[in-house]
């Protein structure tokens, strides 16, 4: 939910469009209550981590998609 609303931010889309709360679930949907990442495993078997944060990771997506995307 916090990566969505940051996302939606850096997005400059309007906040009155975002909606979080129950939906139906379809047949045959899969249901995903929470997603998230615990690296922690990671970095203590590879010493491995993050080289820039979540927030500077949204901005370059959004850069991206501003740049790459051709809207019809």
């Amino acid at each position: 939910k916090d990566f969505i609303k940051l996302l939606w931010k850096k997005l400059k889309a309007s906040p009155d469009l975002l909606m979080f709360g129950k939906k139906e679930i379809y047949n045959l949907e899969q249901v995903q209550t929470k997603a998230f990442a615990d690296l922690t495993k990671l970095t203590s078997l590879t010493g491995w981590k993050p080289s820039i944060s979540i927030n500077d990771g949204i901005i370059d997506m959004v850069k991206n998609l501003k740049k790459n995307v051709k809207y019809s």
